[in-house]
């Protein structure tokens, strides 16, 4: 008995580090993009290498991390620049709404507000498509658009766990460069892959 037990804290262990290296290699290859063109390749290697891992049981490794992030670093900046265009739209949309008076506007914000969640589900779920199909690029949105109605348990515990993991980090600063992305990612991977259907054409 003892010895499972240790052998449950060794690996336990093991998973710890392992998310504190993913998070710094996504630091690393963050600044390797100079900020603005690095995060998001780099976010999309993450997701792609946590998916080896789960459904090829591959083994993860810096050449295979480098490999996913040079390969889809202009397409994974294409869809993450468009997200910030349309997060950003929102926001503008969000102030604009303060001007506002009277029912209509109660209206206004209530539909704002609801496509704002919408926005940040499909958000969670736009790599781990975008890591697990081949696509034209509008459909990786509607793919993950789809996702979001079509399987509301696992879109509700990726909210959740979104959620408290935001919460966590907001709470305990000096996690943030620790498990800042990695973890995030690691527990949206696992959701997300069970939410997809075995029957579409994965690569």
């Amino acid at each position: 008995m003892n010895g499972k037990f240790f052998a449950k804290i060794n690996q336990i262990a093991d998973r710890i580090i392992y998310l504190g290296y993913m998070n710094l290699i996504w630091i690393l290859f963050s600044l390797l993009g100079l900020g603005v063109l690095g995060v998001f390749p780099a976010t999309a290697a993450m997701f792609a290498v946590y998916r080896q891992e789960k459904i090829h049981k591959r083994a993860i490794n810096f050449k295979m991390y480098w490999s996913y992030y040079k390969g889809n670093f202009w397409q994974s900046n294409i869809i993450g620049w468009i997200l910030v265009i349309i997060g950003y739209i929102l926001y503008l949309d969000f102030h604009l709404i303060t001007f506002m008076e009277g029912t209509f506007a109660d209206i206004v914000y209530s539909a704002i507000f609801a496509i704002t969640i919408i926005y940040l589900l499909v958000l969670c779920y736009i790599f781990p498509v975008f890591t697990h199909f081949k696509l034209s690029m509008g459909k990786y949105f509607l793919s993950a658009l789809t996702m979001v109605v079509t399987k509301p348990v696992q879109t509700i515990l990726i909210g959740v766990v979104s959620i408290f993991h935001v919460y966590v980090m907001l709470r305990i600063h000096f996690l943030i460069p620790l498990f800042g992305i990695s973890v995030w990612v690691y527990f949206v991977t696992q959701l997300s892959q069970s939410a997809f259907n075995k029957n579409n054409k994965a690569i």
